[in-house]
């Protein structure tokens, strides 16, 4: 079950790919993101999420270590997104190990549940991430299409 058409390339910098597949809006941050790349992220998402009514999902992936400190103009395009998305859900990987990434994860979830419309969740993984919208997505999007496009995102082709 799910689609197996590949996902289309929307916005790619050194900092940061956008892919959609269907109704799955992949963002992929490479290095630590601007507000300018913040603000193109929520923009696109929007016009996507409107695209599909509400009926699509968000995944955004980050490593830990390009999770330095946050800038003001960063911290408030996330939290307009947070505020201004409603979806089916949003999956954010936060990819690394050891106390650093955990505490990223954690303080991570603390931050979105605040004021997230939508329901969110926090992934070790892109396979896990991927698996928990899928099944928000009742398979309509397979999970392995979904790793699939992340790839192609990191390689922002």
């Amino acid at each position: 079950m799910g689609t197996d058409h590949p996902g289309e390339l929307a916005y790619s910098t050194d900092q940061c790919s956008i892919v959609t597949l269907g109704p799955v809006f992949i963002d992929v941050v490479h290095q630590p993101a601007t507000a300018e790349v913040m603000g193109e992220i929520r923009r696109r998402l929007g016009v996507h999420t409107r695209a599909y009514a509400g009926k699509n999902c968000t995944l955004s992936v980050l490593k830990a270590s390009s999770m330095g400190r946050v800038n003001p103009g960063v911290k408030e395009e996330a939290s307009a997104m947070a505020r201004e998305i409603k979806n089916l859900g949003s999956a954010v990987v936060i990819e690394g190990s050891g106390f650093g990434a955990a505490m990223a994860r954690t303080l991570l979830t603390a931050v979105y549940l605040i004021g997230q419309s939508s329901p969110l969740k926090v992934f070790k993984t892109v396979e896990d991430g991927a698996a928990w919208l899928s099944a928000l997505l009742s398979g309509e999007v397979a999970a392995k299409n979904i790793v699939a496009v992340v790839d192609q995102a990191r390689r922002g082709a």
